[in-house]
């Protein structure tokens, strides 16, 4: 199959590297707006366009992935769709839940392969843990608390995080991580949501605390942030026990403690770029005649922009 790019900025530049490790795949073009001459330099064999409707109109294009900023994600899913491509698009897939639905409609009227590039759902050490979960090891997992924050004091107010007219914020950029961890532990939406935060003077939220409930009183404590540093752990706890993700959203090693006993376990990837699993995940799914994969499913893209729009809601109408 062959890839088309919209957009080609500092994830895209990894997702290239990570294509030339899949033999089924193939760069056929890349659209950037803002660099396209000097990517012309740089990948001479590859069809380099200024505009997105190139790599829409290619009949040569199998498959698109989307990474320019969060605003615009939802306007090229829809045009790839029409133009009869499938889609990969970076997190979030929508700024709202509303257009998360829109592209999943599309998506099955056209049956046509849409996933969000959440990747970390791919790596080994995380899907070793939901095997650890899953086993009973711990018992009923109760309670999710997981970190994802970085300073990003220095990036200036013209950087995409920091604009909202960029869907810049902490939960789009960050947040949408532990929510995902959550959303897939518990496999449903939460029936409460309680979000916290601070705003910056443009409205865009830098920090947010927040507490979900689900059924049979299980929980989980997230935070997210682009103004401050914390530790990127996850704890997932039990009724037998309890397990330690450090550095969750990339991670390779598993803390397993239960019975008063503590096993550590590291799954180094055994794919060249982390980026590697979700394209061949990509590959597995489209080869099945699936229009999702399960392991990041429609479903979940549409639970986790529900619960971000009732987050940033609360954040916006309390932090003034």
């Amino acid at each position: 199959m062959k890839w088309g790019l919209i957009a080609c900025g500092r994830i895209a530049q990894k997702f290239i590297a990570s294509l030339g490790t899949v033999p089924e795949a193939t760069l056929k073009a890349i659209a950037s707006r803002s660099n396209a001459e000097s990517l012309r330099e740089q990948y001479a064999s590859i069809d380099i366009h200024d505009n997105y409707e190139a790599v829409y109109d290619d009949p040569e294009v199998d498959i698109v992935y989307i990474s320019n900023t969060h605003n615009y994600h939802k306007e090229n899913v829809l045009k790839a769709l029409h133009a009869g491509k499938h889609v990969l698009c970076e997190k979030p897939m929508g700024i709202s839940a509303a257009d998360v639905a829109e592209m999943i409609s599309l998506a099955r009227d056209k049956e046509l392969f849409l996933m969000e590039a959440i990747w970390t759902r791919f790596l080994p050490a995380y899907n070793r843990m939901k095997e650890i979960v899953a086993s009973g090891v711990i018992g009923e997992v109760q309670q999710i608390q997981a970190n994802f924050s970085f300073n990003a004091r220095g990036f200036g107010p013209d950087n995409r995080l920091n604009n909202p007219a960029l869907a810049g914020g902490a939960i789009w950029d960050v947040g949408i991580y532990p929510i995902s961890l959550a959303i897939d532990l518990y496999d449903e939406a939460p029936h409460e949501v309680i979000a916290r935060g601070v705003l910056s003077d443009d409205n865009v939220d830098l920090r947010a605390s927040m507490l979900f409930s689900f059924s049979d009183q299980r929980h989980a404590q997230l935070f997210c942030g682009i103004d401050l540093e914390t530790q990127y752990d996850a704890v997932i706890s039990g009724t037998k026990g309890w397990i330690r993700l450090p550095k969750f959203w990339c991670g390779q090693a598993i803390e397993v403690n239960h019975d008063d006993q503590k096993e550590n376990l590291l799954l180094p990837m055994d794919e060249p770029t982390s980026f590697s699993y979700e394209i061949k995940a990509c590959y597995e799914a489209i080869a099945e005649g699936k229009i999702e994969h399960h392991k990041m499913s429609h479903h979940h893209s549409q639970i986790i922009s529900e619960v971000i729009d009732a987050a940033l809601h609360q954040i916006r109408t309390t932090s003034r």
